[in-house]
């Protein structure tokens, strides 16, 4: 399996929205804090569902990285835009 993304041509990475879709420990949590360099938040014990928006593809892949090392439910939504000028067309 390859974790190697590609845009295709006239596309922008735009982001991704990462959620993990169990519940968690505080250790993970924090784990994931610190991969995204976010600062400290409250740590819901309770909560069964996170959603997280890492800053660049590199903390992305570092984020899904981690979740499959800890065996971690997640699923990952991709945004690319669509820029006429990268593909080279005019309107």
């Amino acid at each position: 399996m390859s974790d190697t993304f590609r845009v295709n041509a006239g596309y922008r990475y735009a982001g991704e929205t990462i959620e993990i879709t169990q519940a968690i420990t505080e250790e993970q949590f924090r784990r994931i804090e610190d991969i995204l360099c976010h600062q400290p938040a409250r740590f819901k014990e309770w909560a069964e569902h996170f959603v997280f928006e890492p800053a660049t593809d590199r903390l992305a892949e570092q984020l899904r990285s981690y979740l499959r090392e800890q065996q971690i439910a997640h699923t990952t939504e991709r945004l690319e835009t669509y820029a006429l000028d990268d593909a080279g067309r005019r309107p």
